[in-house]
């Protein structure tokens, strides 16, 4: 029984041993913080990556709104120019169709007032 009282002893004195529990503690403190440490840099580099991806789109939406501008400054070209070609083509038909008839009613409706 000795040597069964001298390993409940041993046993006992290993859980209640301050320097055991402290070394487990402190252990256990260390590698929490360097868990948490390593999560924090390992962050802080995605976020390094982040704001370079960010950097890089934002370059790439500015060069795309350029495009933009000059594609609808191109557009606003075409229908001023679409615009214009109507209006020709519309005094043309007006001054070389409907004048050529409008006379020949004239004459008609004078005619008619005449009588």
């Amino acid at each position: 029984m000795d040597n069964h009282s001298n390993s409940d002893k041993k046993d006992n004195f290993e859980k209640n041993d301050p320097f055991g529990l402290g070394l487990h503690f402190w252990q256990n403190y260390v590698s929490n913080f360097i868990s948490m440490y390593n999560e924090f840099i390992q962050d802080t580099q995605r976020m390094n990556q982040v704001y370079r991806e960010s950097a890089e789109i934002t370059k790439e939406m500015g060069s795309l709104y350029k495009e933009l501008a000059v594609r609808i400054e191109k557009m606003n070209f075409l229908y001023r120019e679409s615009t214009e070609i109507t209006e020709r083509m519309s005094k043309s038909w007006l001054d070389n169709i409907w004048k050529s008839l409008l006379p020949f009613k004239e004459k008609g409706e004078g005619e008619e007032e005449r009588r």
